[in-house]
């Protein structure tokens, strides 16, 4: 099950990052595309979550560590806002909690990304919560 976990924490973060970015249009401090939130670090934090949530801390904290740098590199680069970042790591930190089979467990909320056609020649992009 840890593969699953890992590809649909991943599969999530990159799907909600990219529709937030589609749906802010926020510009990045160097004026080369979109900003926010940040993809570099929630790929990075959900891969970080997913070590300290399978193998504790011992590989948690390293993976933090490094998440954490990807994450100012970013914004020391110009290539990304702080609130990226934040928002960023958020979205990855929380992707390894929102899986669909945790569900039946009382408190878990299940957030499924959904593809849906919106008119003939449109596509959307949305999420699916159900408690």
């Amino acid at each position: 099950m840890s593969i699953l976990e890992l590809t649909y924490s991943l599969a999530f973060s990159a799907i909600l990052t990219e529709a937030l970015k589609k749906a802010t249009q926020e510009p990045r401090p160097n004026g080369a595309g979109l900003s926010f939130p940040s993809g570099h670090t929630s790929i990075s934090f959900a891969g970080a979550e997913f070590l300290r949530q399978h193998w504790g801390w011992s590989w948690g904290f390293p993976a933090y560590v490094a998440a954490s740098i990807v994450g100012y590199s970013r914004v020391a680069s110009q290539r990304h806002y702080t609130h990226d970042v934040i928002v960023g790591a958020a979205i990855g930190v929380a992707s390894n909690h929102l899986h669909p089979w945790k569900t039946g467990h009382r408190g878990w909320l299940q957030l499924t990304p959904r593809i849906a056609a919106t008119s003939m020649h449109q596509i959307g992009l949305g999420l699916e919560l159900r408690w």
